[in-house]
């Protein structure tokens, strides 16, 4: 297999790198303007992320992490560089294709849960079918299942308002499963949470790996919660210090 420094020099996604991993960056660059500064949130990032694996991102406030889950996620183009995910080149989709790939083939958990508040636990977690074009009765269905693996079954017909923090970021990862995505993005899941529901969340995410043969990549600044993964990746200024 051709190494990541080997993909950049060629220019492209080597067919061995894109199958056997769940994300490659190749050389990503990324700058915002805050005012008349630049700020250099990626700088020349060349990443492998092992498909079936679970790897927590730390590092500082504005090292670049939540930049490099945005890039994962189709969510910010980057300036440069090249960024693989499930072994197609995101770079190269519209956003209407990019819309649609990361509903079918990323899920995302988020620190401040982002929940629809008008909706019912279930309902939130229906979301990614029902904007799939998926029947109601469907998506109900399957949005039940997924919130009985959470264990909130009896939670179901209950708005975000009526949930507590641990019962809501649950919600908030069956949202995330319910497509079956190979790649979970989660930012700081359990940054608002207490201890003990925080260390539930963190098994929860485990079990994506563990059970569900998924990709983790969780932004966390919790040493406990980046014992749990398998690798841990440090950014400071942009860039992924060598392990």
């Amino acid at each position: 297999m051709k190494s990541v420094d080997d993909a950049a020099s060629i220019g492209k996604f080597p067919a061995a790198v894109a199958v056997n991993m769940a994300a490659v960056l190749i050389d990503v660059n990324k700058t915002f303007r805050r005012g008349r500064d630049e700020v250099n949130a990626l700088r020349n990032v060349s990443l492998q992320i092992h498909s079936r694996s679970f790897v927590a991102i730390t590092g500082p406030s504005g090292a670049g992490k939540t930049t490099l889950l945005q890039v994962l996620g189709g969510i910010e183009r980057p300036d440069s560089g090249k960024v693989c995910v499930g072994g197609k080149d995101i770079g190269e989709l519209s956003e209407a294709e990019r819309t649609v790939f990361r509903r079918r083939n990323l899920g995302f958990v988020f620190q401040f849960f982002n929940l629809l508040p008008t909706l019912t636990a279930w309902e939130n977690v229906a979301v990614p079918l029902t904007l799939d074009g998926a029947r109601r009765s469907v998506a109900r269905t399957r949005a039940k299942e997924m919130l009985d693996l959470m264990g909130l079954a009896k939670r179901a017909e209950h708005h975000p308002r009526e949930l507590s923090g641990g019962e809501m970021q649950r919600t908030a990862i069956a949202r995330a499963l319910i497509s079956e995505p190979a790649l979970i993005l989660a930012d700081e899941p359990t940054g608002n949470l207490d201890s003990e529901t925080g260390r539930s969340v963190l098994r929860l995410l485990r079990q994506v790996v563990d059970d569900r043969g998924g990709t983790v990549v969780m932004v966390t600044h919790s040493l406990e919660a980046a014992d749990v993964a398998d690798r841990s990746i440090r950014f400071v200024d942009g860039v992924p210090l060598p392990a």
